[in-house]
C-alpha cells in the first residue's frame, strides 16, 4: 500500500513539469494567437509596470523616436541562433555610424531573458536591437547620473 501511494505521489510531482515544458501553438488560429500575445504583454506590463514599452528588432534614434535620456531595457525574448540565446543591443553615435557594427560605442549580446541594461542616449544616438525583443522605459531618477 505504501508503495502505491509513493508511486502516485511521484507521478503527481512530475505531471506539472511535463505540462509546463512547451506550448504547442501550431493548432491555434491567428485570432487565438493574437489574444494570447495580448495576454502575455498584459502580464509583462503587470509584472514590470505600465510605463514599459515593448520593443523588437530595429533602430531607435534619440531625439527623434524617443527623448534623449537614460533608459532601462530588459530582454524578454532572445532570438535563438544555433541553440544560443541572443539579445543584441548596440548604441551608435549617429545614424551614419550605425551602418557598421564595429562603430558601436556600446554593445551587449548573448543575453538571457530577464537580463537588464541601463543605457544613456544623447541627441542623435542610435539604439539598435539586432536580435530578440524586450521592454524599455525611461530610467527612474535614482538611476540617473
Amino acid at each position: 500500500m505504501k508503495r502505491i501511494i509513493s508511486v502516485i505521489i511521484l507521478v503527481l510531482l512530475f505531471i506539472p513539469s511535463a505540462i509546463a515544458q512547451e506550448i504547442d501553438l501550431s493548432g491555434m488560429d491567428l485570432p487565438e494567437l493574437s489574444e494570447l500575445r495580448t495576454r502575455i504583454e498584459t502580464e509583462i506590463g503587470t509584472r514590470y509596470g505600465e510605463d514599459w514599452v515593448r520593443i523588437g528588432q530595429g533602430t531607435i534614434v534619440a531625439g527623434k523616436n524617443i527623448p534623449v535620456g537614460t533608459y532601462e531595457i530588459i530582454c524578454t525574448e532572445p532570438v535563438v541562433l544555433y541553440e544560443v540565446p541572443i539579445f543584441s543591443l548596440y548604441v551608435f553615435e549617429s545614424i551614419e555610424k550605425s551602418k557598421v557594427q564595429t562603430n558601436a560605442i556600446w554593445f551587449s549580446s548573448y543575453n538571457k531573458a530577464g537580463t537588464s541594461f541601463t543605457v544613456s542616449l544623447e541627441e542623435g544616438n542610435v539604439l539598435e536591437l539586432a536580435g530578440g525583443s524586450g521592454i524599455i522605459r525611461k530610467a527612474p531618477s535614482f538611476f540617473m547620473p
